[in-house]
């Protein structure tokens, strides 16, 4: 917690327990967040909170979003929902399958995903599809929703030889 100046006043690591604070004075304060838990999003700006000098306990609640990731795979062509994909999202270095899934007509959602970086691989592409590259994405704690749109292209529109998918995050 620091005062109207920018001085800390108190530090402390939050837990399943509310933090009490005695003898503040009345006044502006601000909480600014140094860390977060794995698969939340780190408070970009401090929150600003007034102590009054009425009688009682005040409180003040701050809530941190959940980082979320949204894996979507299209069509090349017309950009449309590519359903039969089958994928999987891997955590690196340690090669951790996270989740392996079929692409359906909506995006393939992760709630409270850890930062880090990840591999989205094509297990199995649909048919008559050319099979994506594996593609590496970063996942920070200072986005709230990360979207990842794959594009698809029919094998039959390539010419000769294999050329990897145009991928666009």
């Amino acid at each position: 917690i620091l005062d109207d100046e920018q001085n800390v006043i108190k530090r402390w690591t939050t837990g399943s327990e509310a933090m009490t604070f005695t003898g503040l004075r009345a006044g502006t304060y601000f909480v600014r967040e140094a860390k977060t838990i794995p698969g939340y999003q780190l408070l970009k700006e401090p929150v600003k909170i007034m102590v009054t000098d009425t009688a009682g306990v005040q409180t003040f609640r701050i809530e941190n979003q959940q980082i979320e990731v949204e894996i979507e795979k299209v069509d090349g062509e017309n950009g449309q929902p590519l359903e039969g994909a089958k994928l999987e999202l891997v955590r690196l270095p340690e090669e951790e399958v996270i989740r392996q899934w079929t692409s359906q007509e909506i995006p393939e959602t992760f709630k409270g995903i850890p930062a880090g970086r990840y591999l989205i691989r094509e297990v199995e592409s649909p048919e008559t599809y050319l099979h994506m590259l594996p593609m590496e994405i970063l996942i920070t704690d200072q986005e709230y929703c990360l979207g990842v749109r794959i594009w698809s292209h029919l094998s039959k529109k390539l010419q000769i030889g294999r050329a990897s998918c145009r991928e666009r995050v």
